[in-house]
């Protein structure tokens, strides 16, 4: 499906969220952020990025890989193996995570995994592996350059994390 990106919408949550929420869509995927991002640009066959500025230099990019399960069975790899894939050959990150952070996304707990690194300059990169309810899987990252607003990323990372959805194909 074609990438959408719609005018705000209320938020529905408590007074410290933001007063809108931007639709995005990707795929099968449906999701909001308090500010708009880009259109998501192709990091390759099942993956995309989209990023804040729209255009230019990205101080913040959300990273979704798909991982359907056809490919997972051509990988040969369990979802540990996947995961690990996926952060070495899309995000650039073949070391241990520096920490851990949890995040509910499809209405589960998932413990996703924080990374440091300051090539090619200081940033930090989260990332979080989900199951949908096809059986696929989506790794998701959260990246941003130090310079980018702390409270600004973890606004856009929660907004997304609460609000992702799966619509029919």
């Amino acid at each position: 499906k074609p990438s959408t990106a719609t005018k705000p919408t209320a938020a529905k949550t408590g007074a410290a969220a933001p007063a809108k929420l931007y639709a995005h869509a990707w795929n099968q995927l449906t999701f909001k952020a308090p500010m708009q991002l880009s259109k998501p640009a192709k990091l390759g066959l099942d993956a995309v990025f989209l990023q804040v500025p729209a255009s230019g230099a990205a101080d913040f990019k959300l990273l979704l890989v798909s991982i359907s399960t056809q490919m997972a069975k051509q990988m040969g790899l369990d979802e540990a193996g996947q995961f690990k894939y996926v952060k070495s050959t899309f995000f650039g990150m073949a070391k241990a995570p520096s920490g851990h952070v949890p995040r509910r996304i499809f209405e589960r707990a998932s413990r996703g995994e924080v990374f440091e690194s300051a090539i090619p300059k200081p940033r930090i990169l989260e990332t979080h592996l989900v199951t949908l309810p096809d059986g696929s899987r989506l790794v998701i990252g959260f990246r941003r350059t130090k310079s980018f607003p702390a409270a600004q990323a973890e606004a856009i990372t929660t907004a997304v994390c609460s609000t992702l959805r799966v619509t029919a194909h």
